[in-house]
């Protein structure tokens, strides 16, 4: 058998005691770091009885833990919610659309509303759009297309004279067309009123171009 050259080998480095052990730590880190993870703390999976019992940053919420207060309160069913204070006081809710219900008349509604003593209701009836603006009162408008009419309670002290004025929409070829009731200068959009103790009622009808008067 030929023997086999001898080959010249160079005496192994030895490292210092020190830095042999801080390898070795380095070696042993970078093992064990891949196989550590950080599980996802969900809320209101494990429960407690106190915070004592929950992950580090996690509060006792419910019996739950959380990351945050309030998160793991239970949930309102709405088929438990507590009726309102509207419940019941105006009977069932019908399902149907608003505009399939019957039209009302607002000249032929119920009397006007109880006044103070001294004091009497003007009620002002506007037809189409427009508004009429009583002196010393709360405008009345009717802001609706077609012949809606739009009615307004207001309230005076008795023997109290009162100016209205008429106004149409600021919309092209909108204009007052006359007084149908309480006024009688029924063409001039002014009309002055003395309220009586039974009340009074005015009412202003509006109209589409072309009009006499310009918008006032």
């Amino acid at each position: 058998m030929a023997s086999l050259p001898m080959t010249h080998l160079e005496p192994a480095t030895r490292l210092p005691a020190g830095r042999l052990r801080h390898a070795a730590l380095a070696v042993i880190a970078a093992w064990i770091v891949p196989a550590c993870y950080q599980p996802e703390l969900l809320d209101c999976v494990v429960t407690c009885n106190d915070i004592a019992q929950c992950a580090p940053g996690l509060t006792c919420d419910h019996g739950k833990c959380a990351a945050t207060a309030g998160a793991c309160a239970p949930k309102l069913d709405a088929s438990n919610e507590p009726p309102g204070d509207d419940a019941g006081r105006d009977g069932p809710v019908s399902d149907a659309p608003v505009d399939d219900a019957p039209a009302i008349d607002a000249s032929k509604a119920d009397a006007a509303i109880d006044a103070p003593d001294g004091m009497a209701t003007l009620t002002i009836l506007v037809v189409r759009k427009g508004i009429v603006v009583p002196d010393g009162g709360e405008p009345c408008r009717n802001s609706q297309n077609g012949n809606h009419t739009e009615r307004c309670d207001r309230t005076f002290p008795v023997g109290k004279t009162v100016d209205l004025v008429a106004l149409p929409s600021i919309e092209p070829n909108k204009c007052f067309e006359e007084w149908e009731e309480g006024c009688p200068a029924k063409d001039n959009p002014i009309c002055t009123v003395m309220i009586p103790a039974s009340g009074f009622t005015v009412k202003a009808r509006f109209k589409n171009g072309p009009c006499t008067l310009p918008p006032i």
